[in-house]
């Protein structure tokens, strides 16, 4: 038997076991509910962060940088009712899968999504590092680069100068993304290779920049602008190293 939060109220199902058929069956319900929003004396209970995802869904995907309490005052205005904190972030966590997929899975689509990238567009090049460490048919991501090959083509009627930068990743799995751009003749942005990776350090920009002379530039003597991070220094002082 299910009741009522509130002994006030008399609504009421009663289901039995039919085990000829094996299964449930309503024998009695009363109703209806009498309460007047129960819900706001238990903050919230009574809503889980499923339909509440369902609710905000549309509010995230339009602004996915939504705050927590504003989302709060959303579920107020839309629902009339006070929802806690944690069951706000839930929910928002949910839609966020719901609209983009998940984190985990995603990553896991990525070389398909590579190959086919490739196949969409012959000349798109991309390389993906992964750790050799196998465990239960599964690996670990490390870093990923790759370049459309429109853009790859058009650099080729650029001015020979590139700018380098990176940016943090704010999902659920952080990291670094990489950009080299270029100039067209319009003095317009010309994005020219991405990269994802774990962190800057000399490793990754010196695998970085030598993607983008095996794969991008295909000519020597380029000017190379950056912010001049410590690592970014470090990869030009050595000697060993040629890249552009």
């Amino acid at each position: 038997m299910v009741s009522c939060e509130d002994d006030s109220c008399p609504w009421s199902v009663r289901a039995i076991y039919c085990k000829g058929d094996n299964v449930w069956k309503i024998a009695k319900c009363k109703g209806p509910h009498t309460c007047d929003k129960i819900q706001n004396a238990h903050n919230g209970q009574m809503i889980d962060s499923t339909f509440l995802a369902y609710v905000l869904e549309h509010y995230i995907q339009e602004d996915p940088a939504y705050k927590i309490k504003n989302l709060r005052h959303v579920a107020l205005a839309d629902l009339k009712d006070e929802v806690s904190y944690y069951n706000v972030w839930d929910a928002k966590q949910k839609a966020i899968t719901a609209i983009y997929g998940d984190f985990k899975e995603s990553y896991a689509e990525l070389p398909r999504f590579l190959a086919g990238l490739k196949d969409a567009s012959p000349g798109t090049k991309y390389k993906l590092l992964v750790d050799d460490h196998y465990e239960r048919e599964t690996c670990t991501f490390k870093a990923v680069f790759w370049a459309f090959r429109p853009c790859i083509v058009g650099f080729k009627h650029c001015r020979p100068v590139i700018s380098i930068d990176a940016t943090h990743l704010y999902g659920k799995y952080k990291g670094k993304l990489m950009i080299t751009m270029a100039t067209d003749a319009n003095n317009k942005i010309y994005p020219l290779a991405f990269a994802v990776v774990e962190s800057e350090s000399t490793e990754t920009w010196g695998w970085f920049l030598a993607c983008i002379r095996s794969y991008v530039t295909g000519r020597s003597k380029l000017c190379v602008i950056s912010d001049r991070h410590p690592r970014i220094q470090a990869v030009f002082r050595d000697t060993n190293r040629y890249f552009l």
